[in-house]
């Protein structure tokens, strides 16, 4: 799952900051919530455009669900996103 934040690369990376549940992990595996931020870890030593091209903007926030209770996850999330719009 992914989804792609509004302003590029630094909302991006607050948003993945502000996460309390999920995890910031490059590596998105196990039973843990992760999320990637691929601009600035997996993808961060491709140039822009390259990376833009190939779908991959610098906004775009990569989620790999763990095994967590869903409604902290989605509580997680939220207060995230309301977090990037307050700061």
């Amino acid at each position: 799952m992914s989804f792609v934040l509004e302003g590029g690369e630094e909302p991006a990376a607050r948003y993945c900051e502000a996460l309390e549940i999920a995890w910031i992990g490059a590596s998105l595996g196990g039973t843990h919530s992760l999320v990637c931020h691929p601009a600035s870890t997996t993808h961060r030593q491709v140039p822009p455009e390259q990376r833009r091209a190939s779908g991959i903007g610098d906004g775009l926030v990569r989620v790999s669900p763990g095994i967590e209770n869903p409604e902290d996850l989605l509580r997680d999330f939220s207060r995230a996103f309301t977090a990037l719009k307050a700061g």
